[in-house]
């Protein structure tokens, strides 16, 4: 069980989440049931984009330690047809337990700063050329993205780990920059 978020926990996811917001123009608001996680969204380069934030505090080594991370899922159309989707193999917590693989990957990417990427594209009856954008989606992912998925209309990218050094909107711009999204007023 994590400990609870301290005031200064709370202050801190709050600052984080209200500026971001204001950069960005977006609505934010606290989680129902998670004091640290916020959730913003709205429109951005013409495109509905909604991001969940938090600041969880973790057991590290025995002191309590303070991580942030960034869910961002942006609705606009992919170059996935219709049904189709990319996203991560998946082991469940029954097949890691008894040393089994899970799912075979369809995709195999050796990225420069994230390791190897292994990734279902579904349905595999997908056109080759549909595999390649898959692969070249994977290679240019910027260092900070932890997870994706994509489907036909929508794509989401989260980040995790992040310090409180971490400009925030620096990260977003980076990230929204990779799918093509600039702001309209630049």
């Amino acid at each position: 069980m994590l400990p609870a978020p301290t005031r200064r926990d709370l202050r801190t996811a709050a600052t984080r989440a209200e500026t971001l917001a204001a950069q960005f123009e977006l609505a934010a608001r606290i989680d129902d049931e998670v004091p640290s996680t916020w959730h913003l969204g709205g429109e951005y380069a013409g495109r509905q984009i909604a991001i969940a934030m938090g600041s969880p505090r973790l057991r590290r080594w025995g002191a309590g330690a303070v991580t942030h991370w960034l869910h961002l899922t942006v609705h606009e159309a992919t170059w996935l047809p219709n049904g189709a989707a990319l996203r991560p193999a998946s082991r469940n917590v029954w097949q890691w337990r008894e040393g089994l693989p899970g799912e075979t990957p369809h995709l195999r990417v050796r990225h420069p700063q994230l390791g190897l990427l292994e990734y279902m594209l579904l349905p595999e009856s997908l056109h080759p050329d549909q595999l390649g954008l898959a692969e070249r989606t994977l290679k240019s992912l910027p260092g900070d993205i932890s997870w994706l998925s994509a489907q036909h209309k929508q794509w989401e990218v989260r980040v995790s780990q992040l310090d409180e050094a971490t400009p925030l909107a620096e990260l977003l711009l980076r990230l929204l920059e990779w799918q093509g999204l600039k702001p309209l007023s630049s």
